[in-house]
């Protein structure tokens, strides 16, 4: 039987977009559409889907979806009430997210979301050259380059929508002992056990909803207090904030502490993490079972692009770039370059 034969082959086009997730889909939709002559789709991945293939651990999305609402489905109005959906021309390409869903919920769940990505991808017949990875991005004199698995791309211009692609691990030491959110495992896997999650923004809190009917104690650990306006209102909605609010009202085996880690030391019986109170002077020493690191996600874009290239994106952008492509520049796991506590907190 003959392979099919894939598209995009390298070679010279006006833009290409890098990535098969929500963004890499949604702007090759829209590209596809335009009057730009030429568009190639290149993703690293063998599917349609991005980091939703892999993420949220066990959890569901925190952007809801009604499969209900006073407005028509499909409609421009109903876009309100659909935060997961892609966007289309044609019905058929429209508010596909609530026929995935399984109702329990009006947030769908990770398998939820990977579905109706790929129905999108088949109703409106986008083309993607699977199993390409970007290896390396440079200028030349006329170009933007891509090197990648495949040979080389060149392009007036470049969309790059990596989104989450590989766990961002703080040079703590002891931290090759822990797992990272990205290799949690199963709820299951936890039962009975204690475990410590570092780190208390989306992850942690994800983590430590999913582990609250398995786990036998949980203590989120990191320098800066829980800022549960923002959480609720932006971030992780209040869903994911019942392992809080647990804390708050005491005697669940549930713990949220503002303390510097210092380091994770491996132990025969499990783990224990040395820490230093940051809204409060002490040391601590937390026993566990299990270490999980939740301190989020880098992005491979900066290490595959020459220093020529960045220095370019930094001038033109004003703005000094991160290795993780976060803002401000990082000093440190704990502190940034500009004196204020580090976004992984």
């Amino acid at each position: 039987m003959i392979a099919p034969e894939r598209p995009y082959p390298p070679g010279s086009y006006d833009v290409v977009v890098v990535g098969s997730g929500p963004g890499g889909l949604q702007t090759a939709y829209c590209l596809a559409r335009s009057q730009i002559p030429s568009v190639a789709v290149l993703s690293r991945d063998d599917e349609p889907g991005g980091m939703f293939r892999r993420f949220p651990v066990f959890q569901r999305l925190i952007s809801w979806t009604k499969p209900q609402a006073p407005v028509e489905r499909g409609s421009r109005e109903y876009e309100w009430y659909d935060h997961n959906s892609l966007l289309g021309d044609e019905p058929s390409h429209r508010s596909l997210m609530p026929l995935f869903m399984d109702r329990s919920f009006d947030v769908p769940a990770r398998e939820e979301m990977e579905a109706a990505l790929r129905a999108f991808v088949e109703r409106t017949d986008l083309q993607v050259r699977y199993g390409c990875r970007l290896e390396r991005a440079r200028r030349d004199e006329e170009s933007l380059v891509l090197e990648t698995s495949d040979g080389e791309y060149r392009c007036r211009a470049a969309v790059f929508a990596l989104g989450v692609t590989e766990a961002w691990v703080p040079p703590l030491p002891g931290v090759e002992n822990a797992r990272h959110y990205v290799d949690t495992g199963l709820p299951s896997d936890y039962d009975g056990k204690r475990v410590i999650i570092i780190g208390k923004r989306n992850s942690g809190f994800e983590l430590a909803q999913g582990l609250l009917p398995w786990a036998k104690q949980i203590t989120l650990v990191s320098p800066r207090p829980v800022q549960t306006a923002v959480l609720a209102l932006s971030a992780l909605r209040v869903r994911y904030l019942q392992p809080y609010d647990e804390y708050v009202r005491g005697g669940s085996g549930t713990y949220v502490l503002d303390a510097a880690v210092d380091r994770i030391e491996r132990l025969a019986s499990g783990f224990r993490v040395h820490a230093e109170g940051t809204t409060w002077t002490g040391k601590l020493e937390l026993d566990g079972d299990e270490v999980i690191v939740a301190t989020g996600a880098t992005r491979l874009l900066r290490r595959q692009c020459d220093a020529g290239f960045v220095r370019n994106e930094e001038a033109r952008r004003g703005r000094q770039l991160d290795l993780r492509e976060r803002l401000p520049l990082q000093r440190s796991y704990s502190r940034s370059a500009h004196g204020r506590e580090a976004l992984w907190h």
